[in-house]
């Protein structure tokens, strides 16, 4: 295992869930994406961030979900710190509420876990909110199909006109 990659905390952008509170398809991937990350790393991250709120009609946040998720395999997380961060409802309000979480803890390296239709901008949007001497890195999962890429840029535009 390597160390070259690894960050101090992992932040995992939430996407919706179903009613009943698990992860669809695409946060699936994110997770995924995730635990390829901790895996490939000799040292794990002193945190891991799960970002998201609650959607409309669901018995959870998007973080809920994701901590439920991941705790199905305990060991893979080690000694990692499981925050939640449950007020998101944009990819700007992942960015500032992860990296206040972050910053609380005097963790500088993050890295970002999306899939590859929203790697663009939520890479730019962590970076318009970094402090000088906290770096961003982001890690794309698989190229998904093009029904989600149509939907992220939807919401890419709804998110720079809003802003």
């Amino acid at each position: 295992r390597s160390r070259e990659g690894c960050q101090s905390c992992i932040v995992i952008l939430g996407a919706a869930i179903e009613a009943d509170g698990e992860p669809v398809p695409a946060l699936v991937r994110r997770l995924r994406l995730a635990e390829s990350s901790l895996r490939q790393c000799a040292s794990r991250p002193l945190a891991v961030v799960l970002s998201g709120g609650h959607g409309p009609g669901t018995v959870m946040s998007e973080a809920a979900s994701m901590h439920r998720w991941l705790l199905r395999s305990p060991d893979l997380l080690g000694e990692a710190e499981l925050l939640l961060e449950e007020a998101s409802v944009s990819t700007r309000t992942n960015a500032l509420g992860a990296m206040q979480l972050c910053r609380e803890r005097g963790l500088q390296q993050i890295l970002v876990a999306t899939n590859a239709f929203h790697l663009w901008r939520a890479y730019r949007t962590f970076l318009s909110v970094a402090l000088e001497g906290e770096s961003v890195a982001a890690v794309p999962g698989a190229v998904s199909d093009s029904i989600l890429g149509l939907q992220e840029m939807k919401s890419s535009w709804r998110e720079v006109i809003e802003t």
